[in-house]
């Protein structure tokens, strides 16, 4: 992975992900998941919600994400960290049912393909690319 640090990288190419980053932010977005909003809206407060605390996607990872990504929540949590705040730019968004699909940009990183499950009504992080 580019770029040193004490946390370990995502195994994702370039992307540093860290426990309070991205989990945070699928958590706050999960929990407005009754008000009303739209399934992109609710993406969008997610990865709006993992800029401001990358620890937020931990939280919003499926058990294969964070198996894959990390070795499990706690490693990611440990990587979340070390990990500040990053403005975040949704791009597209595709819906197919219960699988949406999502590009991402965090700072100034190339944009990321985001693969998310909606499970009890909450979307989950299931991988990137």
């Amino acid at each position: 992975m580019a770029g040193a640090s004490v946390s370990r990288r995502s195994r994702s190419a370039g992307w540093r992900l860290r426990p309070g980053v991205g989990l945070g932010v699928l958590l706050a977005v999960a929990a407005g998941a009754g008000c009303g909003h739209s399934d992109e809206d609710k993406l969008r407060e997610l990865f709006d919600e993992v800029g401001k605390d990358p620890a937020a996607l931990c939280d919003r990872g499926t058990d294969n994400f964070l198996s894959t990504e990390w070795n499990g929540k706690d490693d990611c949590l440990r990587d979340a960290a070390d990990d500040k705040p990053k403005p975040v730019k949704v791009g597209s968004i595709e819906l197919s049912g219960e699988r949406a699909k999502v590009r991402v940009a965090f700072g100034e990183q190339s944009p990321l393909n985001f693969v998310l499950l909606k499970r009890d009504g909450q979307w989950r992080v299931e991988r990137i690319g």
